[in-house]
């Protein structure tokens, strides 16, 4: 059923953004974490977890301490909890009732299929997926990588635009949280960088430490 915009509700100004943490990750939307191999993504990402997990600052910015719902595919359960042990060492905090943390090393992964008219369709993992995160009710979702869930050809834009429109974002318009995909390589081009509104860029410095750029969004430019 098709519903349309009630505008006599329209009181004159624009709704304003929730942000997760602002400027960075927006409630409802989709975000991207990309870089080259080797600039430690998975372990920012941890980090990210924690910190916003305890309320911690990050990067220098402040927000509410929030539940986050992580999705690993490339890592195992061992390799998560020995890099988390590492992140509260290093943030000297731990949180984990506001953390769930899944891994599906080695397990199926996808969460969206293509059929032979390029029509994507939600696979059962999906719907297993999406259930556990209801109940869970984070503010963030990470979902890392992102190469693993989506069962597509990733220089299609169709396939793209469905699996961030109709999958990734039905997460965080269904939970009302922001979702972030994790991905190899720099999304500085292309079909995913413009399917979504917001994109961290991680680097590695000449002292090969790992820091992050925040890109200027759509929504970001518009203001």
């Amino acid at each position: 059923m098709i519903k349309e915009i009630d505008f006599s509700m329209w009181n004159g100004l624009p709704p304003e953004q929730e942000w997760v943490i602002k400027d960075w990750l927006a409630i409802g939307s989709v975000s991207s974490l990309s870089g080259e191999r080797g600039t430690n993504k998975s372990f920012l990402v941890q980090e990210l977890i924690t910190a916003l997990a305890t309320g911690q600052h990050w990067l220098d910015t402040s927000f509410e301490p929030a539940k986050v719902y992580g999705v690993f595919s490339e890592i195992d359960e061992n390799e998560l909890l020995t890099r988390q042990h590492r992140v509260h060492t290093r943030l000297s905090r731990r949180c984990p009732h506001r953390i769930k943390m899944v891994s599906l090393f080695g397990k199926e992964n996808l969460l969206m299929k293509f059929d032979n008219n390029n029509v994507g369709i939600l696979t059962h993992l999906f719907d297993e997926l999406l259930s556990d995160i209801e109940s869970f009710n984070p503010k963030l979702v990470v979902l890392d990588e992102v190469s693993d869930f989506f069962g597509g050809d990733e220089n299609n834009s169709s396939h793209v635009k469905q699996f961030v429109q109709k999958c990734c974002a039905h997460i965080a318009r269904k939970v009302n949280c922001a979702v972030l995909l994790c991905k190899h390589g720099l999304i500085e081009t292309g079909v995913w960088r413009d399917t979504m509104k917001f994109h961290m860029y991680a680097y590695q410095d000449e002292e090969d430490s790992s820091y992050l750029v925040n890109y200027i969004s759509h929504y970001s430019k518009q203001k």
